[in-house]
Order: structure tokens, then C-alpha cells, then sequence
């Protein structure tokens, strides 16, 4: 950091500036009918913007002097080359190349599981979606992986999609390459440490990260210092320089088929437009609703009629995680139905007069503010990054300069469309393995897969209520549309409570030692249970009892998933014999 110190104060004078204004700056309440409430956040903006502008003009020697000394910059593999906007489908050329040298893997691993032969066009396509949950769901979905390894699903995967706590697992461990059940052990000693910013030597790698950003006139918000946060719990130990590891980095490790392939999700956040899902792959950033995708080396550049117009590195992975993990990015609403909602007044302050009248009062105004007012839409903070779509002609987006982006969790908590990547299209798969590690898993969470479907002409299963309580695998298909994929909804509950004891005889010790008097519900419950949605950090029996969990779960109805797999390849050659009859 010394070889900063004659504009560092300058730099964080500039930085905090960033900072304190994102609430001003960014709340904009995008809606036509919010009145007032706009028309200032509009003039602060537009005034803001100006401010800014002008700031990095007179900052262009510093700037220009980070260029020249930087490592990230210097070493960046993609300096030299200009970026342009891919207009289309999902499918980009890099994945179908993946696609294919992935096939002939899961092909084996469907064969093997199911113990029959395979034609290819018998060989299903299989996704993994894994839901949000903080610390939790990075948990469940290493047992859920691991507990798909041991029965041979995983490598009849072709992709794997998470949102939130999911990707701290899944972007880690594939740019590890490490062993699953290797890395099982890691993520429990991550879970056990929590977050921390780390020694000196890290906190300066955080400053010099961020000027990276500053030299090339990119947004600065607090995503970057929790962006810090994540890459200092989540990579170290498995990279040299943690904060030089990139989403790019794990195309070589995806390319050969040995891992089904990656993809990430975040969520605009503006307020007319909640549902916009981002995806983001090794190989390119995108969404369906723009049909507007960029490499991923060059997401975060500024862009201005489809071409890039900058040369910056790529942001690095910690900065990713940040975005996909942004769940404090919740609106005033969410907050009041998630936190504020649910806090109870305590017993002893009950038995006082007038007390329990007045904060009853008080949560009553509280959720007419939320409810009822402008301020319920308002977000405290997101990541912003330059928009690639920014003047391209016939984009619906073209008029924002930058893309606010948020956990995608927050409007959709289990990632499950973004595994409709079958060729060309983006059609649905053969079957999607649902893992909800959600606090509020269930019908309701389903229900709202049923609805996005529905307004997006999206083809999905009727999904009839359940009693989640009652079992650790639910199927929802429809034979008659072959088009519609099978949805096999695994929630975060303990499976072994549903275990009868004289079977106890037939199960590891290893599951039941831990899950034996296990209570997941009081383990999820806000304010109180240990894997409550914003605590990141566990007791190392906490974190082994979650993994084993979704693992014994999986394991656990194995025969089960060999019958839909095999109900599923018998329909697909009923139709096919049908066609050619």
C-alpha cells in the first residue's frame, strides 16, 4: 500500500464519496406513478452523475499511473482486446463445444447408475438447481453434491445452477478442482472460521483491487468490500493470489466434461423490472430478456452501442460472489417480512404497562412505511456495473448507463430456468433435482416457480399442495407434454425423522450420530437457530450435521431416482416410436 500513500487519502475520500451516496444516487424508484419521491431522486442522481464525472477528470494522472503498475492490469490476458455484445439465445458457441465433451461423461455415469444401456437420444438431460440460504445453503449443497456423487447422479449432471450461498460452494470448489469429498472437509472448516478481513498483507490486496476498478472509471459500492470479505474466506488456501482468481479460470477446468458446467444467477434491481434474471457462466454474462450476452472477461467494462469501450480486467470472482450473495440487498419491504416482522417483543417487557400497545403501534407504522409508501420499493445498496447494453440499438435497457444488480434469491430463491439450456433454443431439460435449502422451503416457494413460468411462457409442472414436513422428495411432471421437464423437489428438512427405527440397522453411524435428535426447523429459525439466514458462523458439528443431512437425503431415496430417470427415458422412446409409426 505504500507505494500508493501520495493519493491514497485522495482515493478513499473519493471512495467514501461513492459509498455514502449509493442510497441517493441509486434509489431511484424507476415506476412512471411514484410522484415526488422521483423527481428528487431523479435531480440527486443526474447531479451525482455530473459530480463523478468530473471527479475522475481531475483523477486521470492517478489513474494513469495505477495502469502502469498494477499486476491485474498488466498480466490481464484480455488487455489487448476489444469486447462486442452477442445478440441471441442462451447457448453460446463455447458452451455447445462444452456440451459436447461433456456428453459422452454423463452418458457413462446414466449407464452405470441405471445399469442399461443407453442410445443417445435415451441419455437425459439432468440439472442440479441449488437454492439461496447464506452460510446454510453452502452447506446443504456440498451434502446434496456429495450425496449425488456417492449414488453416480452427479456426473449425469450437465449443469449445476445456484443463486446466493449455493455459488460460495459451487464457484470455489470448481476452480479448486479438489476431490468432493475433500472439499466437503474444507467447507466445513470455512463454516467453522466465518468471515474475516484478514491480515495486512490481504487488506492491502483489497485496496489494490479497488484501484483497479478506479482506473478505469468503474462503479465503487460496498459489493467490493464484501466482494473482499468472501474471497478472503472462500479462496484462500486454494489460490496463490486470491484476488487475481476469475469466473474465466474455470473454463479450462469445465472444457474437458469433467465437471457439469457452472451457471450463476443474479437479478436487476430495479423496481419496475424484479424478475430480469443475469446469468452468469465461464464463458459468458447474459440475460434472456435482453437476448444480450458478453464474455465474461468483459463484464464490468463500459460498452456504448455493443462494443466495449475499455480495456479493464475482469472482475474477479470475490466481486462475483458478492453479487450472486447480496441478499442485505433486499428491499425496505423484504426486510419488513423477513427481520422486522418477525421480532417478538420480550415476556418481561409485556408485563409493563402500555408497552406491548405501543410497540404494536410502532410495528403498525412500520409496515404502512412498507407497504403503503414509496420508501417499501427502496433498496439500500447493490452492486452497480457499467450496463453492456447501454445505447444498443433495440434494447429495452439502452438508456441506463449502469446495471444494479442484486441476489437473485431475492425474487426467485431456486435457480431452476436457468438449466432450460437444451439446443438451440434454451428449451427445459429431462429433469431438474430442485434443492431447497430456503428458510421458508415448501408449496409457497414452489408456487412461485408454477407463477414465473406461467408470466414467462415457460413450459413446468402443475405442482398440487403438499406437506413438505412429510417427505424428502417430491415429483412433479406432466407425461403428456414431453417438453415439460420433471421436477424432483428435494426441501432442507431431516430425513431421518422419517426413518423407522428398525431400519436403523441398514444406515451409516456417521448419519445417525449426527441426525438423530437433529431439529432443522429450530435450526432455520430467524433470531435464534444457528443457521438462520444472516449468521456465517457455525460450530463444526453445525456444519457437519447440515452437509449430512441433504447427503443422507439424497442417498437415501436413491431407488426412487432411478425410477424417474427410468420412467423418463420409457416416455421418451414412447414418443419417439410414436413419431416414426
Amino acid at each position: 500500500m505504500k507505494k500508493y500513500n501520495i493519493f491514497s487519502f485522495i482515493f478513499f475520500t473519493f471512495f467514501l464519496f461513492e459509498i455514502i451516496n449509493i442510497d441517493a444516487k441509486d434509489n431511484k424508484l424507476e415506476a412512471s406513478d411514484k410522484g415526488a419521491l422521483n423527481l428528487v431522486a431523479s435531480f440527486v442522481e443526474n447531479i451525482l452523475y455530473v459530480t463523478e464525472d468530473a471527479v475522475y477528470k481531475i483523477l486521470d494522472p492517478v489513474q494513469d499511473l495505477i495502469k502502469q503498475d498494477n499486476l491485474a492490469i498488466l498480466e490481464n490476458p484480455y488487455k489487448n482486446m476489444g469486447a462486442s455484445v452477442r445478440e441471441g439465445g442462451p447457448l453460446g458457441m463455447q458452451e455447445l463445444l462444452f456440451r459436447e465433451n461433456r456428453f459422452p461423461v454423463v452418458k457413462a455415469a446414466q449407464e452405470k447408475m441405471l445399469g442399461m444401456k443407453l442410445e443417445k437420444e435415451d441419455v437425459l438431460e439432468i440439472g442440479f438447481s441449488c437454492s439461496g440460504g447464506g452460510w446454510r445453503a453452502m452447506c446443504c449443497s456440498v451434502g446434496s453434491c456429495v450425496g449425488a456423487k456417492k449414488i453416480g447422479l452427479l456426473d449425469g449432471a450437465m449443469y449445476i445452477t445456484a443463486v446466493s450461498g449455493s455459488t460460495w460452494f459451487l464457484a470455489p470448489w470448481i476452480y479448486s478442482e479438489m476431490d468432493l469429498y475433500d472439499y466437503k472437509k474444507r467447507i466445513i472448516g470455512i463454516a467453522e472460521k466465518g468471515m474475516t478481513f484478514g491480515s495486512q498483507k490481504e487488506i492491502s490486496a483489497i485496496f489494490d483491487n479497488i484501484l483497479v476498478k478506479f482506473a478505469y472509471n468503474q462503479p465503487l459500492n460496498i459489493i467490493d468490500i464484501y466482494g473482499a470479505l468472501l474471497t478472503n474466506s472462500l479462496l484462500s488456501g486454494i489460490a496463490k493470489d486470491p484476488y487475481r482468481v476469475y469466473l474465466t479460470d474455470q473454463r479450462r477446468i469445465i472444457d474437458s466434461g469433467d465437471f457439469p458446467m457452472p451457471v450463476y444467477n443474479a437479478v436487476l434491481g430495479q423496481v419496475e423490472m424484479p424478475e430480469f434474471v443475469f446469468e452468469f457462466t465461464p464463458y459468458e454474462v447474459g440475460t434472456r430478456w435482453l437476448k444480450a450476452y458478453v464474455p465474461t472477461w468483459a463484464f464490468g467494462r463500459r460498452f456504448k452501442k455493443g462494443d466495449s469501450k475499455t480495456y479493464a480486467p475482469e472482475q474477479n470472482m470475490g466481486f462475483m460472489m458478492g453479487i450472486f450473495g447480496s441478499a442485505f440487498a433486499a428491499d425496505f419491504k423484504d426486510i419488513y417480512d423477513v427481520g422486522i416482522n418477525k421480532i417478538q417483543l420480550p415476556q418481561f417487557l409485556k408485563n409493563l404497562p402500555f408497552v406491548e400497545l405501543v410497540y404494536k403501534a410502532i410495528k403498525e407504522v412500520v409496515r404502512n412505511i412498507a407497504y403503503a409508501t414509496d420508501l417499501g420499493d427502496i433498496r439500500f445498496t447493490w452492486a452497480r456495473v457499467p450496463n453492456f447494453v447501454y445505447k444498443l440499438d433495440e434494447s429495452a435497457h439502452k438508456n441506463y448507463k449502469e446495471l444494479k444488480l442484486v441476489d437473485a434469491g431475492l425474487e426467485l430463491n431456486n435457480p431452476v430456468f436457468s438449466n432450460y439450456r437444451k439446443p438451440p433454443f434454451g428449451l427445459a431439460p429431462d429433469i431438474i433435482f430442485a434443492f431447497d435449502y430456503g428458510t421458508f422451503a415448501g408449496f409457497d416457494e414452489m408456487q412461485l416457480l408454477v407463477n414465473y413460468a406461467k408470466n414467462n411462457g415457460l413450459k413446468f409442472p402443475k405442482v398440487e399442495k403438499f406437506e413438505v414436513e412429510k417427505s424428502v422428495i417430491w415429483v412433479f411432471k406432466d407425461d403428456s407434454d414431453l417438453e415439460v421437464p420433471v421436477i424432483v423437489y428435494m426441501p432442507r428438512i431431516n430425513g431421518f425423522n422419517l426413518v423407522d427405527k428398525r431400519d436403523y440397522v441398514n444406515i451409516d453411524k456417521y448419519y445417525i450420530d449426527l441426525l438423530k435428535n437433529f431439529d432443522m426447523e429450530k435450526a432455520v429459525k430467524l433470531g435464534e437457530g444457528f443457521a438462520a439466514i444472516y449468521n456465517f458462523k457455525y460450530k463444526k458439528i453445525e456444519a457437519e450435521t447440515l452437509i449430512a443431512m441433504t447427503e443422507f437425503n439424497i442417498i437415501s431415496v436413491q431407488d426412487k431416482i432411478k425410477k424417474i430417470m427410468k420412467d423418463r427415458i420409457e416416455l421418451k422412446r414412447n414418443f419417439r416410436n410414436k413419431k416414426f409409426k
